[in-house]
C-alpha cells in the first residue's frame, strides 16, 4: 500500500512537468487567404447581374461580394463559401450604375480587393417606340418589299411574317438604319401579312401588322394606264403611264403618224413609267401606245394618246418654222420698201432648242440678208436671243422679258439698256388695230440712237419698230402681214 502512494505522486509531478516545461511554445499563426482575381461579369440584365472570379487561397472560409451605386457606399451584397466563384446579384434597379469587388476572408480577416472591381450599368427596361406604316408591296409573283418608318432609336428591327391561316415566323433582324426588307422565295398568289419589332435592350416592340399582300399569279402581266403624250416644243414627246403589273419584264411603245398603222418604236425595262421619242422638226400629229410584257405574253393596250407636235416656241413671240412676218419700211431720205423675216431653221443652245430668224428685203432679187438672229422663248422668263454662227460658247440672253414687268423698269441685253416704256395699250399699225400691245426701247451701247419695239404678245410678236436719233425717228418698221403656224 505504501508503494501505491508514493507512485501516484510521483507519476503526477512527472506529467506536470511535461506540460509545464512546454508552456512557452506558440500554435502557427493565421493570416488572411490571397484575394481572388480576374472578376468578370458574364451577364447583365435590368435587375440582375452574373459574375465570376478566380480563386487564388487555399484556406479561404468563402467570398464577400460587395456592390456600391454610383454616388453610395459600398454595402454587403451577399456572401458564398469555399471554393465558390460564381455569384448572381440581383433585386437591382434597371438603368442604373453599379460597382463591384470580391472579397476572400477566414478567421483571420479579409483579403484585398483592389483588383477585383468592376462597373457596369444595368439595362433599360423601356421598350422603343413601335415602327409605324408597315407595309408590302408584291415586286413579283415569288418577292414582296416591306418597308417602315422608324420612331425613335432602338438598337435594331425583326421583321416577321405570316400567312392568313399560319403562326408568325422569324424573317431576319437588320440593323436600326435600315426601313425596308426583300422578302423572296414566296408563293405565287398567296396572301402574306407583316410586322416588324423595334429591339433595344429591354425586349421587342411590335408594329400593328400590315394589310394583307397578295403574290400575283403566273401569267401574262396587266395592262398599264394613265398614259400621256406631251409635246416639248422643238424637241419632241414626252410619254407618262402607271405600272400596274409586278411581273412584267418591261415596256414595248407604239406610235403611229395621222391615222397610220401603228409601229414599235422602241421597248423600256420593268418598272420605268418614262419615255422621251426625239422628233426633232417632223411636225406631225401623233399617238402613242403602251403594253407590258413578260415571258408568259402582252398585256392589253393602255388607252391611246395623241398629241399634235409642232416644231415651235410660245411666248410674247410666236415662234414656230415656217412663221413670217412682213413689215413696210421707212427710212428718212429712201424709198418705202417691204421687209420679211422668216423662222429657217432651228439650233440648240445649251441643250435647248432656237429658232433661226432670218431678215431680208422682199421680194428677195439680187438682195442679200441683212441679218440673222436665234429667238426662244422661256416660259416665265421672256424671250432670249442668240446671234448667228452659233458655238460651244454662246448662250442666249433675254431681249424681250415677259412678263413684262412694272412700267419705267430696265435690265440688260448684250452691253444694251432696255426699258419698259408701256405695259399694255392700243395701237393702229397700217390697216390693223392692236390690243394690249407692249412696249421696249433699247438703247444701242456706245452709238447714240435706240429702237422702240411695240409687240402683241402670244398672236402676232413685233408689229412696229421704230429707230431713234436725237428724239427724233429716222426709221419704221410696219407690219402688213403674218403668217403664224403656233
Amino acid at each position: 500500500m505504501k508503494r501505491s502512494r508514493i507512485f501516484i505522486p510521483v507519476l503526477l509531478a512527472l506529467t506536470a512537468g511535461v506540460f509545464f516545461s512546454c508552456k512557452d511554445d506558440k500554435p502557427p499563426q493565421l493570416d488572411p487567404p490571397r484575394a481572388p482575381i480576374l472578376l468578370a461579369i458574364l451577364s447583365i440584365g435590368q435587375t440582375s447581374v452574373e459574375m465570376s472570379w478566380s480563386d487564388q487561397s487555399p484556406d479561404e472560409n468563402g467570398f464577400r461580394i460587395e456592390r456600391k451605386t454610383a454616388a453610395g457606399n459600398w454595402e454587403t451584397d451577399g456572401e458564398v463559401g469555399v471554393n465558390v466563384t460564381y455569384y448572381a446579384a440581383i433585386g437591382l434597379t434597371p438603368s442604373t450604375e453599379y460597382s463591384f469587388r470580391v472579397f476572400s476572408f477566414n478567421d483571420a480577416g479579409d483579403s484585398d480587393s483592389s483588383s477585383n472591381v468592376r462597373t457596369i450599368t444595368t439595362l433599360s427596361n423601356v421598350l422603343p417606340p413601335i415602327p409605324t406604316l408597315v407595309q408590302g408591296t408584291a415586286t413579283s409573283t415569288t418577292s414582296i418589299h416591306v418597308t417602315w418608318h422608324k420612331q425613335g432609336e432602338p438598337d435594331s428591327f425583326q421583321v416577321d411574317r405570316r400567312t392568313s391561316s399560319g403562326d408568325w415566323i422569324e424573317l431576319t433582324t437588320v440593323s436600326a438604319d435600315v426601313e425596308q426588307y426583300d422578302d423572296t422565295g414566296l408563293t405565287p398568289h398567296t396572301t402574306y401579312y407583316y410586322r416588324v419589332g423595334a429591339m433595344n435592350e429591354a425586349g421587342t416592340a411590335w408594329s400593328e401588322e400590315s394589310d394583307p399582300v397578295t403574290t400575283p399569279i403566273e401569267g401574262a402581266p396587266n395592262a398599264p394606264s394613265n398614259l400621256v403624250a406631251e409635246a416639248v416644243m422643238g424637241i419632241g414627246v414626252t410619254l407618262t403611264w402607271t405600272d400596274n403589273s409586278v411581273n412584267e419584264d418591261g415596256f414595248y411603245l407604239y406610235r403611229n403618224i395621222s391615222g397610220q398603222q401603228f409601229q414599235k418604236i422602241d421597248s423600256v425595262e420593268a418598272d420605268i413609267t418614262t419615255y422621251f421619242d426625239a422628233i426633232g422638226d417632223a411636225e406631225n400629229i401623233y399617238t402613242y401606245r403602251v403594253r407590258a410584257f413578260n415571258e408568259f405574253g402582252m398585256s392589253s393596250e393602255a388607252q391611246s394618246a395623241p398629241v399634235n407636235y409642232k416644231y415651235c416656241s410660245d411666248g410674247i413671240i410666236p415662234i414656230c418654222l415656217g412663221n413670217e412676218w412682213r413689215y413696210n419700211v421707212e427710212e428718212n431720205g429712201q424709198d418705202p420698201f417691204e421687209l420679211r423675216r422668216d423662222i429657217v431653221q432651228v439650233g440648240y443652245i445649251q441643250g435647248y432648242d432656237h429658232y433661226l430668224v432670218i431678215e431680208y428685203p422682199f421680194p428677195i432679187g439680187d438682195a442679200v440678208i441683212d441679218s440673222t438672229i436665234y429667238l426662244r422663248n422661256f416660259e416665265g422668263e421672256g424671250c432670249k436671243a442668240a446671234p448667228f454662227p452659233l458655238s460651244g460658247s454662246v448662250t442666249s440672253q433675254l431681249l424681250f422679258r415677259y412678263p413684262i414687268g412694272s412700267l419705267g423698269s430696265h435690265y440688260f441685253y448684250r452691253g444694251d439698256s432696255i426699258l419698259v416704256i408701256s405695259t399694255g395699250t392700243t395701237k393702229v399699225v397700217g390697216d390693223h388695230t392692236f390690243d394690249g400691245v407692249v412696249g421696249y426701247q433699247r438703247f444701242l451701247h456706245g452709238q447714240g440712237r435706240s429702237i422702240r419695239y411695240w409687240l402683241k404678245p402670244g398672236d402676232v410678236g413685233i408689229i412696229l419698230e421704230e429707230e431713234v436719233v436725237s428724239s427724233q425717228i429716222v426709221l419704221t418698221r410696219e407690219i402688213n402681214d403674218w403668217i403664224i403656224n403656233n
